[in-house]
């Protein structure tokens, strides 16, 4: 373009929990990138979705009002559900970094890892070591669900079996000690021989010494995890 190209950065810059430091990272890689392209006549127009479904989508109509012909963002599947059909309708293109797949399409790209990609790799690995009765501990969250799903259709074609299902709010380190247990228990009758938990840093930092205190350690089971961010989607 030879006019001034306007690019909205969609972000939960004031949301709950740690997002809002995760935005602030993105914001400031994307003024780097910004920098680094050295064109005067593109500029970034920050927008905060608040990190919900309603923030995202008045975000969305702001950008547009402004002039914006790109939308980077928002970060989670909810947000980019809301924010998608307004981008549409003004046919401009958006780029978010939420890694469900299944809000993509119709003008919205993904810039992420996608979720479940990384867990036929994890159950044929756990194979190839002759797991194959498996314990599911699962966050109750999109991305378990999403890596859940993955997860069910990998077994069969392993000859596996989820032996026990477990799932846990994330956040809440009161409420997993019950499904620690259910895991602990299938593991001391020699149930299952590997334990599948595709949780976050903040949420692993909490199941960690649960899951030590009820004996469920590597020495008993093979610990299958995923690379996520909790946050999109996911």
């Amino acid at each position: 373009s030879t006019g001034a190209v306007k690019v909205a950065l969609l972000l939960p810059l004031t949301g709950s929990g740690n997002t809002p430091s995760v935005a602030k990272a993105l914001k400031q890689a994307a003024e780097l990138a910004l920098f680094d392209f050295d064109n005067p006549s593109v500029s970034l127009v920050p927008k905060d979705t608040k990190g919900t479904p309603a923030g995202a989508q008045a975000a969305a109509q702001s950008a547009i009002q402004d002039g914006a012909e790109l939308i980077i963002g928002p970060l989670f599947a909810q947000e980019v559900a809301a924010a998608a059909p307004i981008a549409r309708q003004s046919n401009i293109p958006m780029i978010a970094f939420s890694s469900d797949e299944k809000v993509a399409g119709g003008g919205v790209y993904l810039l992420s890892f996608l979720a479940g990609r990384d867990v036929p790799r994890i159950v044929s690995y756990a194979a190839s070591r002759g797991k194959h009765n498996f314990a599911l501990l699962i966050p109750q969250s999109p991305y378990g669900r999403l890596a859940e799903e993955a997860f069910a259709r990998s077994i069969g074609r392993s000859g596996g079996q989820a032996v026990v299902r477990a799932t846990f709010p994330p956040n809440d380190a009161n409420a997993m000690l019950g499904p620690v247990r259910q895991v602990a228990n299938a593991m001391k009758a020699g149930q299952v021989d590997a334990l599948f938990l595709p949780a976050g840093p903040e949420d692993l930092q909490s199941l960690a010494p649960l899951l030590a205190s009820n004996g469920v350690t590597s020495k008993g089971l093979q610990f299958l995890g995923t690379g996520q961010w909790d946050y999109a989607s996911i």
